[in-house]
């Protein structure tokens, strides 16, 4: 399996206007998109892939806003459907997370890839081979 981050953004609304969520006052909706390539000869099972999670300054795990995560993906026709990866084929993920607007800071905020320790020994990270997971991403 090969992940890559794709795109981070900063969104105050999912969905069109008046359809999705909105970020309230003071808040920001942080979006982001990810690969995974099945680079394997067998089909990579939905529950091994990527759990993604965005850790803020203070080290805390913030969690994922399901329904923007669901419209999110839906709107931009996440490609990996319920079921398993085929080898040589790429599939799209989208997470997204609501948080304080003036808290959020890409210098110091992460995103966090981690696996269960059967899938993590065949995973390859693109830009830095030979890291063992979970690893750390930087939003910068």
């Amino acid at each position: 399996m090969e992940f890559a981050i794709t795109k981070v953004e900063e969104r105050s609304q999912i969905g069109p206007v008046g359809i999705g969520p909105k970020a309230g006052s003071g808040e920001v909706f942080v979006v982001v998109r990810y690969t995974i390539k099945n680079i394997g000869k067998e089909p990579i099972d939905r529950w091994d892939f990527p759990k993604v999670e965005l850790i803020n300054g203070e080290e805390v795990t913030l969690a994922k806003d399901t329904e923007a995560t669901a419209l999110e993906g839906a709107l931009k026709s996440d490609s990996h459907g319920t079921g398993d990866l085929n080898p040589k084929v790429t599939a799209t993920e989208t997470s997204v997370w609501k948080v304080e607007k003036a808290s959020f800071d890409r210098d110091t905020w992460q995103l966090k890839a981690s696996f269960d320790s059967a899938v993590a020994a065949a995973v390859t990270w693109p830009m830095e081979p030979n890291v063992e997971a979970p690893i750390l991403f930087s939003l910068k």
